[in-house]
């Protein structure tokens, strides 16, 4: 079967789409509403379509927008920054965290939101030609209660439904890189394949144990908040991938930077921020071969999906 990816402009070929491939980005996102602080909106803003821009210029050839809608996904105006940019955009389905839940996640069984995700899949978003690619990211926060467990739980049964039907990949959010196999052993359990499966924000982790956990079940890791010293040192991070592929997982590890805040563009940062980082890890002995596949061959293949079509 040919693979694609799903983009916003459309199905693209798989062996078409070239450059670094980014997989937990935002380019939409509007938290705003909710914490009243502009740097949380990134939605209509000038400075991410120039930022994206240079990043096409330094070598991005595709972005996965991981903004679900509840925290603010705006699928036209993705489609917009692709077609400014000439940076392939790829939009997600799936629902965030409880905080953001929209009513129907407690309301509806998880069958139903399987059917709501799988809808945006296959058939298009809110009514439009625009359908998303990925599911997520869905997360689980720190110290829920055990009906808001219960909710989170839901989701990720519900998402690993639809990532069944469809072959879409499901990206999750970690709270500081915890509990991370437990995220990917409940999406396993749901029958979601363990290869279409990245568990996010690994590179928040304090212990290496869940890394090789997941990467020893066919899952992928993400090393993905690159650029944010608040969870690790971008050195930290070196070292925790070059351990991982020293011990044969470099095909279980995706990299990306999870831009979310007007702060961060502009510069030398932004969405070329992995660029930086891959001068690091060529500066610690990592070859040609490697960084094409962190940044290319190993996201390529987990955003590739067989053609989909409604029903």
């Amino acid at each position: 079967m040919n693979k694609i990816i799903r983009t916003v402009a459309g199905d693209i070929p798989a062996g078409d789409i070239s450059g670094t491939l980014l997989v937990h980005e935002h380019v939409t996102i509007d938290l705003y509403y909710r914490n009243l602080d502009v740097d949380l909106l990134l939605a209509k803003s000038p400075e991410v379509v120039a930022d994206v821009q240079a990043a096409k210029a330094a070598g991005v050839g595709l972005i996965v927008d991981v903004t679900p809608y509840d925290i603010g996904r705006n699928h036209l105006e993705q489609v917009e920054i692709s077609a400014g940019s000439g940076v392939h955009i790829v939009s997600c389905t799936g629902y965030y965290l409880p905080r953001y839940y929209p009513y129907t996640v407690a309301l509806w069984d998880e069958p139903r939101l399987a059917d709501f995700m799988v809808g945006e899949i296959t058939e298009g978003i809110a009514g439009s030609a625009v359908r998303a690619g990925v599911i997520g990211e869905i997360g689980w926060d720190e110290g829920q209660d055990a009906e808001t467990e219960a909710l989170q739980h839901k989701v990720f049964r519900a998402a690993a439904m639809a990532s069944r039907r469809t072959g879409a990949p499901i990206v999750t959010h970690t709270f500081w890189g915890e509990r991370g196999y437990a995220q990917l052993q409940v999406l396993l359990d749901a029958g979601a394949r363990a290869d279409r499966i990245l568990i996010g924000h690994m590179d928040c982790a304090k212990s290496m144990t869940d890394l090789y956990r997941i990467v020893e079940a066919g899952a992928y890791v993400g090393i993905d908040r690159i650029g944010l010293p608040r969870y690790n040192s971008d050195e930290t991070r070196v070292r925790m991938l070059m351990e991982l592929v020293a011990a044969g997982f470099a095909e279980r590890i995706l990299i990306s930077s999870d831009i979310a805040r007007r702060s961060r563009l502009g510069g030398n940062a932004g969405y070329r921020t992995v660029n930086r980082f891959t001068q690091m890890l060529a500066e610690t002995g990592a070859g040609k071969a490697l960084l094409h596949q962190l940044t290319h061959v190993n996201p390529k293949a987990f955003l590739s999906i067989g053609k989909v079509e409604p029903g």
